[in-house]
């Protein structure tokens, strides 16, 4: 979001909200969509997965699909190793996605080792 907006926002104090009552409704509006909203470009993936990977949510999803005219009518969530995914990556991005797993994992560890220590 705009910093510059929510910079403005951030600034409106309480005061100003016990003041102007009919505010609120703009504060309220600001934080459903600096929660909620998740817009998404066709040129880019969507953003999060994890609704999609529900099978409570086929139907909804399916219909969300055929909406953006792909053609795609059901889909099914199929359980694939990680090698056979990555094996069909260009070599580049293969080594970039290794390589920050490996970081993440390192940064993991570290943080894992200073939350808690050995006792000795």
């Amino acid at each position: 979001m705009n910093t510059s907006i929510e910079f403005c926002i951030k600034k409106l104090s309480k005061k100003f909200y016990q003041r102007y009552k009919g505010a609120v409704v703009l504060r309220d509006i600001y934080h459903w969509m600096k929660e909620n909203l998740d817009v998404n470009y066709p040129d880019r993936p969507i953003s999060n997965y994890s609704y999609m990977a529900s099978l409570k949510n086929v139907e909804e999803v399916c219909n969300m699909i055929a909406a953006f005219g792909t053609g795609i009518t059901n889909y099914q969530l199929v359980e694939v190793p990680p090698e056979k995914v990555i094996s069909h990556f260009p070599k580049e991005i293969r080594e970039q996605l290794i390589s920050k797993l490996e970081n993440h994992i390192t940064d993991s560890k570290e943080e894992a080792d200073d939350r808690y220590p050995e006792k000795v």
